[in-house]
């Protein structure tokens, strides 16, 4: 392991002792959560009360901790089309995020939430982004009974991938990265409505007071994403969830790219259409979870159009489906809220909770004039949730790349180790 890997491993563990939950890892709003195990866990933890005496509580606000610390190993086998595609891929481990975050509540002027994150080569760094980013700096406040106002840097509401936590996600690395922006800043409103049986989230961003571009010259970003919870029953361990979400994109200087990576952050880019000049592209995207029990299935599509007669009309598209089985029989819990599922309950399980998963997708970027290649990849593994903080994960599989006149192919190995509160 690289010197540095280890000194920001160890660095994350050791401040562990002082932070608190991530939010997006904590249990949904009126989840019922298990009792602790009497005999604690398997795989020793930091004691639950330690944590949270450790957290902000006064008259005017409020501060809660959070980390995310993974580290990977990663090791490729390619073919000689695939080389010649692609080039080598550097097998070896890596910090796949370093995650300190705050957040809580302003008791001044109503109530207002807040989130601050900055990350080490986390899940939502663009390619070509610095190593360091800030991740989140945003707030939000109730506007009545209408929505939640949210200013500020901030997910946009497309993908369900980005939408939820990908530490979380039961594959190892988000698939769709070539059709969304991760962070953006802006402002959203969203609310619950049908007894919070379905979520409506709606978006405009532009970054370009923040950059010194022209207003006229920085692309805008308008994003909306609509679930529907059909089915809800047996006290959230079997549900339905569906969703549908729209996304224009301008680019900056009318300036777009679309590219993307296989199952691993140290692959290099194996689809990417390079630059090319449109005023716009418009994506679609759909969603559909089905939990029941230890069985859970999630699977996404996007299409996306870019009107320009000179490039053909290019349009490309990308889904994947992933199922799993989790052998405690208890489902992620639903967020009627977010409108997602968030991380595999271990409490009341001395061993945690195991989880077996496969994924199957595809990603195309060949459209009119554009041929960025297209990747079919499959991907399977196992997640040991060891306690509601630590995981230990492997997965192996395969993408098949078409481009450049040949079909590659990339066989992969990851283990992930990660520990986030």
């Amino acid at each position: 392991m690289r010197p540095a890997a280890i000194g920001i491993l160890l660095l994350g563990l050791a401040a562990a002792s002082a932070v608190a939950q991530s939010p997006e890892s904590e249990p949904p709003e009126g989840h019922v959560t298990a009792s602790e195990h009497p005999d604690g866990y398997v795989v020793p933890e930091i004691p639950e009360a330690t944590l949270k005496d450790l957290n902000v509580d006064t008259k005017h606000f409020t501060i809660k901790w959070g980390i995310a610390v993974l580290e990977d190993y990663t090791y490729f086998q390619q073919n000689p089309q695939s080389l010649a595609q692609v080039g080598v891929q550097d097998a070896g481990w890596n910090v796949r995020s370093f995650r300190p975050m705050l957040h809580g509540q302003i008791r001044l002027l109503g109530t207002w939430n807040y989130m601050v994150s900055g990350e080490y080569n986390g899940f939502d760094r663009d390619i070509g982004d610095p190593l360091w980013n800030m991740t989140d700096v945003w707030i939000s406040t109730r506007v009545g009974s209408l929505f939640t106002l949210k200013l500020g840097k901030q997910k946009e509401a497309f993908v369900y991938e980005m939408v939820g936590d990908a530490a979380n996600l039961p594959h190892d690395e988000r698939f769709l990265s070539p059709f969304f922006t991760s962070r953006n800043i802006g402002v959203s409103m969203t609310n619950t409505y049908l007894d919070e049986r379905a979520t409506w989230t709606v978006g405009w961003f532009n970054d370009w007071w923040t950059t010194g571009q022209a207003f006229a010259n920085s692309g805008n970003d308008f994003a909306g994403r609509f679930t529907f919870l059909p089915v809800f029953e047996d006290e959230g361990t079997r549900y339905l969830h569906l969703a549908v979400a729209a996304r224009y994109h301008e680019g900056d200087d009318d300036v777009q790219r679309l590219r993307g990576k296989p199952q691993s952050d140290v692959a290099t880019t194996y689809v990417d259409t390079g630059d090319f000049v449109a005023g716009h592209s418009t994506a679609l995207g759909f969603e559909a979870l089905w939990a029941d029990g230890p069985f859970n299935l999630l699977a996404e599509y996007v299409q996306d159009w870019v009107p320009s007669a000179a490039l053909g009309n290019p349009s490309f598209y990308g889904w994947y489906a992933t199922a799993s089985w989790i052998f405690t029989g208890v489902p992620r819990p639903y967020d009627r809220k977010a409108g997602y599922a968030r991380r595999v309950p271990v409490a009341g399980n001395r061993w945690g909770a195991l989880e077996v998963f496969a994924r199957y997708g595809r990603v195309n970027l060949n459209g009119g004039a554009i041929q960025g290649g297209a990747m079919n990849e499959w991907y399977g593994g196992i997640n040991w949730f060891a306690t509601k903080r630590w995981k230990l994960g492997f997965g192996y599989g395969n993408v098949d790349l078409d481009r450049f006149g040949a079909r590659g192919r990339t066989n992969i190995f990851l283990g992930r180790l990660q520990w986030i509160y």
